[in-house]
């Protein structure tokens, strides 16, 4: 796990092993909202492959960690693999996804130079193109 901030914003890439354990996870994300008192998170899935109950346990954990401290978090950088398992689920309705880049997410926490934020902007792309991620977002299908 990787935990960055920059502009107000806590930057925070996961991959499945963090995921994995939850409750570490948990602990040191807590640490963050609570202990330093950070409210807007942005959470990067793009190294994350597959997800198991688990480690959905442990996204919706997040969100709810956030939730209970005043905290805004948004997920970006999700394939299309994960996309499709939170929407059979119905964690879609739950969490605030941002599919193919993490500029969008930025700019809804008002930070409209994403340049700034050297390779932020960037790695927060999953492996799906930014049309493709509007189709979906929209409630459409991508072939």
């Amino acid at each position: 796990m990787q935990i960055r901030r920059r502009q107000g914003i806590t930057l925070i890439r996961l991959n499945g092993a963090d995921l994995a354990d939850p409750l570490r996870l948990h602990q040191r994300v807590e640490a963050a909202v609570v202990a330093d008192g950070d409210r807007k998170l942005l959470v990067d899935l793009s190294a994350v492959t597959d997800m198991n109950s688990t480690q959905i346990g442990a996204v919706v954990g997040l969100h709810v960690l956030a939730y209970e401290n005043l905290a805004v978090v948004k997920f970006v950088g999700m394939r299309e693999r994960i996309v499709t398992l939170f929407r059979l689920l119905g964690v879609d309705t739950l969490l605030d996804m941002h599919y193919a880049r993490a500029t969008g997410a930025l700019a809804s926490f008002g930070v409209y130079n994403p340049e700034d934020w050297d390779d932020a902007a960037d790695e927060g792309a999953g492996t799906d193109s930014p049309a493709g991620a509007a189709n979906r977002h929209a409630g459409g299908r991508t072939n």
